[in-house]
This record gives C-alpha cells, sequence and structure tokens, in this order.
C-alpha cells in the first residue's frame, strides 16, 4: 500500500491549532473536518481520533489507515484538513465510513475549489 507522503501531513502542534481555530468545520455522519486554505500547491492532512470515539486501539488505527488511504484517493484543493471521529465511528461498518469520508472531501472540493 502506497504511504502518505510526510508533506502531506500536518505535524507540529502549531499546524494542529491554526487549523482548529481558524478552520471551518464541516460535519458528516461520522467524522468532523476542520478545513483552512494553505499555502502549498498540495493538500495536508491531521487526524485526531479519540479514545470516546473508538475505544479500542486496534479500531482507532484501523480508522486512521482508512481516512488516509480516503484522503489518498480523494483529489482535494490546498488545504489543510483535521478530521475527528464522531461517536459510533468505532462501531461503524468500513462502508459506512468511506461513504461519509467521500461526502466530506466532495464537500471539501466544492467549497475550496475556486
Amino acid at each position: 500500500s502506497a504511504r502518505l507522503l510526510s508533506r502531506a501531513r500536518l505535524r507540529s502542534p502549531r499546524d494542529f491549532e491554526t487549523v482548529l481555530e481558524k478552520g471551518t468545520r464541516i460535519h458528516e455522519t461520522l467524522f468532523t473536518a476542520a478545513v483552512i486554505a494553505n499555502q502549498r500547491q498540495h493538500p495536508c492532512l491531521g487526524l485526531a481520533i479519540s479514545k470516546k470515539a473508538a475505544p479500542l486501539a486496534v479500531t482507532r488505527n484501523a480508522i486512521k489507515r482508512q481516512v488516509r488511504e480516503s484522503f489518498r484517493t480523494g483529489a482535494l484543493p490546498a488545504v489543510d484538513v483535521v478530521i475527528f471521529a464522531r461517536g459510533g465511528c468505532g462501531k461503524a461498518a468500513n462502508a459506512a465510513r468511506r461513504a461519509s469520508l467521500d461526502k466530506l472531501w466532495t464537500r471539501i472540493q466544492q467549497r475550496w475549489t475556486s
């Protein structure tokens, strides 16, 4: 499986803070995204999958893998995105998570593609 390039990741606490403070939140059934336009030529992803949303580490890691895979294949504009898992995400089927993520990417594309 292809990896998510490190340049496509939000890594520093400052990057996360900027998106969370100034970004727009988009809610879907299983995920919430905080999104802000960036100055890079590509989208960047940050993940915040809480124990509350998915109590088991195995489940949290599976969700993260699924979000990264979906992010890689979704053609997003130059934005920074932090994804939060909402309650029930851990119990949801993979197909339901994928559908929720696809809707999220579509809404981000519509709003941030000028």
